[in-house]
């Protein structure tokens, strides 16, 4: 009998942390909806002007498809939706976790965040998918839906939709695991805004958000293909392009495969440096 109650006790102690994330989900969704709706008249504004850009874009690859049909193996319309596609990496990516880690080293409040019934990780995570659920749904399918009826996408289909959104949430673990490993070294070093503006330019560059890789050298495009950088924007864009033959889902299942190693490989990089990190900050602060 005392077994089995220690068996019970164990099992609520371990539930404890997922019930308590669970709670902080709801709760920080709450809040970034009244946030959104109080502020209202910049996220309509924001919607209003990307369609702009969208034509702008237009315009301008009108005249490069003048007189050919294909560059690099894009078409006119699939060259458009990449460059407009790049914001819905912004709407369900990126992410600032390691400039909010930073700042609670700097200025205070890392302690409390530390004496919460689960990790630093956790919290972030939890924060960003409830940030990151409503930008779903109040940027992305509104601005998608714009761009339709500016371009309408030739090229796409259901299938393909659907893996751009089941590799984009894969894309979204990679770069918060990524971000998190940038901020937690403010637990070593406190600013970390070198390491955010280097996050930045790697991640446009090296994921082809600024500019495709079929732009690059092909030396350097094996360089790319070889680092999991492109899995943020490359590899999914290129399923909502139809880009690659989305009714294979062996060779999608293959991709999401590699894609998982790249994330083990920095879940375990993020829990060993966090470990090391954390424990620094407790022995000079605590």
């Amino acid at each position: 009998m005392i077994s089995h109650a220690t068996t019970k006790d164990k099992d609520r102690k371990g539930a404890r942390p997922a019930l308590a994330a669970s709670a902080a989900f709801f709760s920080l969704f709450k809040h970034h909806l009244k946030l959104r709706l109080q502020y209202r008249e910049t996220f309509l504004f924001s919607l209003a002007l990307h369609p702009l850009v969208m034509l702008l874009i237009l315009a301008m690859f009108k005249g490069v498809y003048r007189k050919q049909e294909l560059v690099l193996g894009y078409s006119q319309s699939q060259m458009v939706w990449y460059f407009g596609s790049s914001q819905f990496f912004y709407y369900l990516v990126w992410n600032v976790v390691d400039k909010n880690i930073a700042q609670k080293v700097m200025f205070g409040g890392m302690d409390r965040q530390l004496l919460r019934p689960y990790s630093l990780l956790s919290w972030e995570l939890v924060q960003l998918l409830a940030h990151k659920l409503l930008a779903l749904v109040f940027e992305f399918i509104p601005v998608f839906a714009a761009y339709w009826l500016i371009l309408r996408p030739d090229f796409l289909s259901g299938q393909g939709l659907a893996q751009y959104l089941i590799l984009t949430a894969l894309a979204l673990l990679q770069f918060f695991l990524l971000s998190f490993l940038f901020g937690i070294l403010a637990f070593l070093w406190q600013d970390v805004s070198a390491a955010h503006a280097l996050k930045f330019i790697v991640v446009n560059v090296l994921a082809g958000v600024a500019l495709p890789i079929a732009f690059f050298p092909d030396r350097l495009q094996r360089v790319l293909y070889a680092l999991p950088f492109q899995y943020l924007f490359h590899v999914p864009v290129q399923h909502l392009l139809g880009r690659v033959d989305v009714t294979r889902w062996d060779s999608f299942a293959l991709t999401c495969l590699w894609h998982c190693s790249w994330l083990a490989a920095l879940f375990v990089l993020s829990e060993l440096a966090s470990r090391r990190t954390i424990r620094h900050f407790l022995s000079a602060g605590g």
